[in-house]
């Protein structure tokens, strides 16, 4: 009987973790109407990542719609961007996807932050991208 039930215990953590859906970008309100105001084709948004999630595209285009999206989401204002707003996004978005495990999110979302607040762009759109690149960056990395 036990080992009954620690196979299914064992079982149900297997379907559990690879249950695990990749985010869906782009469906979103907020990207829906970036997308339109921005007049970005779909595919080259769809495009704009690689295997490991990192923003690949150097599209103006790309750059736009960053920016339209973090004005709207409040991610940034007079041209800075707005920690709280964003740990808290990093804490419920990315983060249950690539440390679903994570014992303290915020904890780790504002560690992610620090790390990468001070990135560098020629546009704010351009800075969001290199912000997200390295939240992913650091969110990816094997814990010790």
């Amino acid at each position: 009987m036990y080992l009954v039930v620690y196979c299914l215990t064992i079982l149900c953590a297997i379907l559990q973790v690879s249950s695990i859906e990749p985010p869906k970008p782009f469906e979103d309100k907020i990207s829906v109407e970036c997308i339109q105001e921005v007049k970005v084709d779909i595919s080259i948004l769809k495009n704009m990542l690689d295997e490991k999630y990192i923003i690949i595209s150097t599209d103006p285009l790309v750059y736009s719609f960053f920016e339209c999206v973090f004005n709207k989401n409040k991610f940034i204002k007079d041209g800075e961007f707005v920690k709280d707003t964003i740990v808290n996004y990093i804490a419920k978005n990315p983060l249950p996807f690539f440390k679903p495990d994570a014992q303290n999110p915020d904890k780790v979302a504002e560690d992610a932050y620090n790390l990468c607040k001070n990135v560098k762009g020629d546009v704010i759109g351009e800075r969001a991208a290199n912000l997200m690149n390295c939240v992913t960056a650091e969110l990816t990395k094997k814990s010790n």
